[in-house]
């Protein structure tokens, strides 16, 4: 199961330094994973160590939500400097950076994973990785269609078709 290999990722990361945070790259609205969806991160859930990680609602000072926001939003858009990730993480007080490969990118826009990994491990100042789960290409679901229906206004609404 693929939640066991969140765990195993999580108990992995607890073991290290606890005086450092996890950066959870990249950022998402929402949890949606490739094997479920959570709605909220799973990670905080399953380990002690704390992390920071973009979500829809921003967490912290407005401050370093802002700071945080900025970092992610040139990872989204493909624009962002490998040279800023080792910067930015020991900014934020990172001593591990989560690689999230199992994210649904086509349902909120998130980076395409192989990509991603490709721009993380071009980083410099960062570590050999230590991969979990199955090295299996993450495949999108069958593309979402909107159709429209009537409502009982005499208007019309979009619904989403999953």
């Amino acid at each position: 199961r693929l939640l066991d290999v969140a765990v195993d990722a999580a108990s992995f990361l607890d073991r290290g330094d606890d005086g450092t945070r996890v950066l959870v790259l990249p950022g998402s609205d929402f949890a949606s994973y490739r094997w479920g969806n959570t709605v909220d991160p799973i990670l905080p859930g399953l380990m002690d160590r704390p992390s920071v990680q973009r979500e829809l609602i921003p967490y912290g000072s407005p401050a370093s939500a802002n700071l945080l926001n900025a970092f992610d939003l040139g990872l989204q858009e493909r624009t962002a400097d490998p040279d800023s990730v080792a910067a930015i993480a020991r900014l934020m007080r990172a001593g591990d950076i989560l690689v999230q490969s199992d994210l649904q990118y086509e349902r909120y826009n998130t980076p395409r994973p192989r990509n991603f990994w490709e721009f993380v491990t071009a980083a410099p100042g960062l570590g050999t990785p230590t991969g979990f789960g199955p090295a299996e290409p993450n495949r999108t679901v069958d593309e979402v269609h909107l159709y429209r229906t009537r409502t009982g206004l005499g208007g019309y609404r979009r619904v989403q078709v999953l």
